[in-house]
C-alpha cells in the first residue's frame, strides 16, 4: 500500500538515517536504495531548511502532534524539490523511535506562485516609479488602485487625498466629474481610446 501511494512517504530515525522510503519518494527525488544507505536525510535537505526540519523532528518525537509544513530537498540531480506535508512520531511499545513523513511535491505550484509574486512586485514598482498618473476603477466607477503620481495630482487639484472606493465626484473637481464618467463608461464597454481633457 505504501509503495503504491502517490505521496512521498519516508521513515527516518531521529538522527536522519533512512529506514524506509516508498517508490514515489525515490521517483521524485531520484535517489536509489544504495544512495540512501550512505546518505543521511539532513544531507539532502536544502541547507536553509536543515535546522527547521531537525526542530520539527524533535517536536513530534517529544509527543507533540503533527502539523503541515513546507520543506525543500535537493534531488540527486541537484534540483530543488519543494515538498508539503507533515511528520509524526513512529511508536514502538509506546516509545517514539523514528519519524514518519508524508509529503507531496508542490515544486511547480510554489515556483509559479513565486514568479507571480515577482511579476506583481515588478509591475507595482514600474507603475509606482513612472511620472504618469495611473489608476483603475471598478464598474461602479469606484477607485480601486492608484499610484503616487495620481495621488499627488488629485491632492494638488482638490486639496484632498484620493482613497480606494471613492466615486468620481469624491475624487475630481466638480467640473471634471461627468467627463471622467463618460471616459470610464467607454472603457468599460471595451472601447480602447485616447481621451484628452483640456481646460476651457
Amino acid at each position: 500500500f505504501l509503495d503504491n501511494a502517490n505521496d512521498l512517504i519516508q521513515s527516518v530515525s531521529p538522527d536522519g538515517k533512512f529506514l524506509y522510503v516508498n517508490s514515489a519518494w525515490k521517483r521524485a527525488l531520484g535517489y536509489k536504495d544504495e544512495d540512501l544507505e550512505r546518505t543521511n536525510l539532513f544531507q539532502i535537505v536544502h541547507p536553509a531548511w536543515v535546522e527547521r526540519l531537525k526542530a520539527e523532528f524533535q517536536r513530534v518525537l517529544s509527543g507533540q502532534p503533527a502539523r503541515r509544513f513546507n520543506v525543500e530537498f535537493l534531488a540527486a540531480d541537484h534540483r530543488v524539490v519543494i515538498l508539503s506535508g507533515s511528520v509524526a512520531a513512529q511508536l514502538v511499545r509506546g516509545r517514539a523511535v523514528a519519524t514518519q513523513g508524508i509529503f507531496r511535491d508542490v515544486t511547480e505550484q510554489r515556483l509559479a506562485e513565486r514568479q507571480l509574486a515577482d511579476s506583481k512586485a515588478n509591475l507595482t514598482a514600474l507603475v509606482e516609479n513612472t511620472g504618469d498618473a495611473i489608476w483603475s476603477v471598478d464598474r461602479g466607477h469606484r477607485l480601486i488602485t492608484f499610484n503616487s503620481a495620481f495621488s499627488l495630482a488629485i491632492e494638488a487639484g482638490t486639496g484632498k487625498e484620493p482613497a480606494v472606493g471613492r466615486l468620481p465626484e469624491e475624487t475630481f473637481v466638480p467640473a471634471d466629474v461627468e467627463w471622467y464618467r463618460e471616459v470610464y463608461d467607454r472603457a468599460l464597454r471595451g472601447d480602447r481610446h485616447v481621451a484628452l481633457r483640456t481646460d476651457e
